[in-house]
């Protein structure tokens, strides 16, 4: 197991925020992922995960407690017909290219995101009017005695954007059924969405993804938009003028800077619109 001390945050997360993290963990086998568990449970220390690092907002402090992220040796995927199983750090870009490969549907709606399939299970990750828990088979989880066991599709609360996770345990394996279909058809979806993806959000920019989730019959980036907020900025983050539920780091952005933006827009919104809009975005401090 790869452990470090006051290893720097900033550089794990897709929008360049953080601060330390007192201990980190970078656990080689779900064994590993079981002993930190109970280890911190025993102790009575905080446990964060660190996925892919997008939709995350990390506090720039010393973080107490233990960091755990899922790594090169917890990234392993393989495919059994339509059934595929994953361990929570494989890349959802590598998943996407294997699918379209092997003309296997489920996937295409994950062209584009920097994730892996834990952070994708945790938040019910989704696009395009279609879900992780769409293809959900099961998941494997470490419990916080660091006992591990496996949960079915049906018994867990899976809804828009929201999950038992990581109250429920730390996932470290699912598996999913997929839909055998032409693989120029699979291909073709997942060019599609990743050219809109390209059109329409700042793939170039330092951002954490959607800062919020879209209010029920309502686009969270649109009402945002209509209300003149694009462009807005505090310090160096504002609200990306391509979509106007990002907010991205243009080259020195603080973690305090990003959270007022994010009170300035939930002001204006609930003004406006009368609507409290809810983070999608992760915060760990």
């Amino acid at each position: 197991m790869r452990q470090t001390e006051d290893k720097v945050l900033a550089p794990l997360t897709t929008i360049g925020i953080g601060g330390t993290a007192q201990q980190y963990y970078e656990p080689e086998s779900i064994s590993e992922v079981q002993n930190l568990i109970g280890q911190a449970t025993a102790l009575k220390s905080r446990v964060h995960i660190l996925g892919g690092g997008s939709n995350l907002l990390v506090q720039e402090k010393r973080l107490s407690g233990r960091v755990v992220k899922f790594g090169e040796h917890l990234s392993r995927f393989d495919f059994a017909g339509k059934h595929l199983r994953a361990q929570a750090g494989a890349s959802l870009a590598k998943i996407v290219t294997e699918c379209a490969r092997r003309g296997l549907s489920g996937f295409e709606w994950a062209a584009g995101l920097p994730a892996t399939i834990g952070g994708a299970v945790a938040m019910n990750a989704g696009a395009f009017e279609t879900s992780i828990a769409d293809v959900l088979d099961w998941v494997r989880v470490v419990e916080k005695s660091g006992d591990c066991r496996k949960i079915s599709r049906r018994d867990l609360q899976l809804s828009y954007r929201s999950s038992p996770f990581p109250e429920a345990g730390v996932i470290v394996e699912a598996q999913f059924t997929l839909e055998v279909r032409n693989t120029e058809v699979v291909r073709e979806n997942i060019r599609k969405n990743h050219r809109l993806r390209r059109q329409t959000q700042p793939l170039s920019e330092k951002s954490a993804g959607s800062v919020f989730k879209n209010p029920p019959g309502e686009s969270a980036g649109a009402l945002i938009d209509a209300a003149g907020l694009k462009g807005l900025r505090e310090g160096d983050a504002m609200i990306s003028k391509k979509h106007a539920n990002f907010i991205i780091n243009c080259g020195g952005a603080r973690f305090a800077d990003v959270l007022r933006l994010i009170e300035r827009v939930r002001h204006r919104i609930s003004n406006y619109y009368d609507i409290d809009l809810e983070l999608e975005l992760q915060i760990i401090k």
